[in-house]
């Protein structure tokens, strides 16, 4: 089996698809591949999204479409058998403060007595680690981050709440996020951060894209409650 599946989803868009688990060392497998295709093929790709073992690429025209696919199997391919060539560029850690106060973390709680865990141990399994941005989804701005520590690791709820408060910070499996706008949502609400994760007046609306490095620290109930957010290009 190849390790590597590149397949057309649309008349001008394909996916190149790692055929290996999601983990940190795929992701800078794909993050890899994406540099390099986004490179060689810089006048046919018009946009690209990446994602935890994938990379879509959307082409200007379709006529370009066959041709892509079967270059960017080629290249991948070539890629993935000389792994020794990718470079694992290291990022600028982004640093996201954090609220953990009850009256901004509603499941902080629960989380505690599921478990049995203090207050001080959630904060400190949380917030003392690097996370890796895997994706943007499933609304503008929403980083899927990994992975949490596996004593925090809990099952997403079994019932979604309707609303969550624009830039909740929360837990589900193995992964971690932040609510941008108020949306239903089923992860664990731990605390909450004064930054805007999604801003369409900004030049780059997302203020984290995929292959981002992010750590957490805390701010006092004050500090959160008196922020004056810095401005983001």
């Amino acid at each position: 089996m190849s390790l590597v599946r590149v397949y057309p989803i649309h008349e001008r868009a394909c996916t190149v698809q790692l055929e290996k688990p999601i983990c940190l060392e795929t992701f800078q497998v794909i993050e890899a591949i994406h540099q390099l295709l986004l490179k060689k093929f810089e006048k046919e790709i018009s946009e690209s999204i990446l994602s935890y073992n994938s990379a879509t690429f959307f082409l200007h025209q379709e006529n370009q479409l066959a041709h892509c696919c079967e270059q960017f199997q080629v290249l991948t391919s070539a890629l993935l058998e000389n792994k020794s060539s990718i470079e694992k560029k290291p990022r600028e850690i982004i640093k996201i403060p954090v609220c953990y106060h009850t009256k901004y973390a509603p499941d902080l709680e629960a989380v505690i007595c599921q478990l049995q865990q203090s207050e001080a141990e959630i904060i400190a399994l949380h917030s003392q680690r690097s996370y890796q941005v895997y994706t943007i989804g499933f609304v503008p701005g929403f980083p899927y981050m990994g992975e949490v520590h596996a004593a925090l690791q809990l099952p997403r709820k079994k019932i979604p709440v309707p609303r969550v408060a624009p830039g909740s910070v929360a837990i589900a499996g193995q992964q971690t996020g932040i609510y941008p706008i108020e949306v239903a949502g089923g992860w664990h609400i731990i605390g909450r951060t004064p930054l805007k994760l999604f801003d369409k007046s900004r030049e780059k609306p997302c203020l984290l894209e995929a292959g981002d490095q992010v750590e957490f620290y805390q701010i006092t109930l004050e500090e959160f409650e008196n922020w004056n957010e810095p401005t983001y290009p």
